[in-house]
């Protein structure tokens, strides 16, 4: 193992590490916390196509949030597979789902997903299969109802409509980012099948501002917390534990 992925492991709680057969851990990011030392680092550990893609944002914010994530997730693999981070090579998926690059079409020995909203960041890894996860910003939507109704399954239609109006857009929410989830674990988008897709789907609390939802393989063992990047880097070791209600 490099200097580089020793120092991060051991920033890292122990609870995670090392990431067993069946577990799953899942990481939160604030990527505005964020400063010039910092994004130095992380701009050192992309890839040319990581950083291609950061110069074609047209506001600094985004170019920041998308450098700082790229990081954190290169961070966190590097530690999980004792490799420096910035020596991970990525594939991609028809349509767009990342995964590490294995030879021969062999299973990668560490299965991984990513979500963002605004400053808010998600990471999902597991060695039992393929993991989703989505977090999305609740806020108005004028066409809540039509959205649903191109976008919902009709049993997740007929819950949003018996749903309060008070409570409308967080339901919505809610439902929208465990579908994502489930369709980000089959590496799938909006109008795939999705019926039986197999997934344990958990949600996630990740603040009253956000829905979040993670898809697993059956076979994971359920995580029991939610662990903070950025307070992990501050010196919390703890991360949050998770209040688990039903989707």
């Amino acid at each position: 193992m490099s200097m580089e992925a020793d120092a991060t492991r051991d920033k890292l709680p122990a609870a995670v590490l090392p990431l067993s057969a069946e577990g799953v851990a899942v990481w939160q990011a604030d990527l505005d916390r964020l400063n010039d030392d910092l994004l130095a680092q992380m701009l050192a550990l992309l890839a040319r196509d990581e950083l291609d893609r950061a110069n074609r944002f047209f506001f600094e914010e985004d170019r920041n949030r998308y450098v700082f994530g790229r990081g954190i997730l290169r961070t966190l693999l590097g530690t999980y597979l004792a490799r420096a981070p910035r020596d991970l090579v990525f594939a991609y998926g028809p349509k767009g789902k990342p995964a590490l690059a294995t030879a021969n079409d062999e299973a990668p020995p560490v299965f991984f997903n990513v979500a963002h909203s605004e400053e808010r960041a998600l990471f999902a890894f597991s060695k039992t299969g393929d993991v989703g996860v989505d977090v999305e910003q609740i806020r108005d939507l004028p066409d809540i109802e039509e959205v649903a109704a191109s976008a919902f399954s009709p049993s997740e239609l007929q819950l949003l409509k018996d749903c309060p109006a008070d409570r409308k857009q967080a339901e919505f929410f809610r439902a929208w980012v465990r579908q994502e989830a489930i369709l980000k674990a089959l590496g799938a988008g909006l109008g795939d099948a999705r019926e039986e897709h197999g997934f344990a789907v958990y949600p996630l609390a990740v603040g009253p501002e956000f829905a979040a939802a993670l898809a697993v393989s059956p076979r994971a063992a359920r995580p029991e917390r939610i662990f903070d990047w950025n307070e992990t880097h501050d010196g919390n070791r703890t991360g949050t534990k998770l209040n688990f209600a039903s989707l």
